[in-house]
């Protein structure tokens, strides 16, 4: 009888081991879909900003010179799009506390 409470204890070890790693094996999952997730909208974010970018170059060509100015008025909008957009893939990607008092902005 011994024998059987003693194999039962280790059975029910285990099986709490078990339910332990299958916890860990999600939360993990649940973490990396997380940031797979945040890695798309970084990566959509560039694109749109690559574009704008392009369109923006493509129209300098045809431009005056005296035009320039709005164009150049667009860049910079887009710019600070990006690097707002920068701070906030920081902001989502840190562990809370480990940026710096500017959020980690490096222009």
């Amino acid at each position: 009888m011994d024998k059987k409470r003693e194999m039962i204890a280790e059975i029910r070890q285990e099986v709490e081991r078990l339910e332990h790693d299958l916890e860990l094996e999600a939360d993990t999952r649940m973490r990396l879909h997380a940031m797979n997730e945040m890695l798309v909208d970084a990566l959509r974010e560039i694109q749109q900003t690559t574009d704008e970018f392009s369109q923006i170059v493509d129209e300098a060509q045809s431009v005056s010179r005296t035009g320039m100015g709005s164009l150049i008025a667009k860049l910079k909008l887009v710019v600070s799009r990006w690097r707002d957009s920068k701070v906030r893939q920081q902001r989502r990607m840190a562990p809370s506390g480990t940026l710096g008092h500017n959020g980690g902005n490096d222009g």
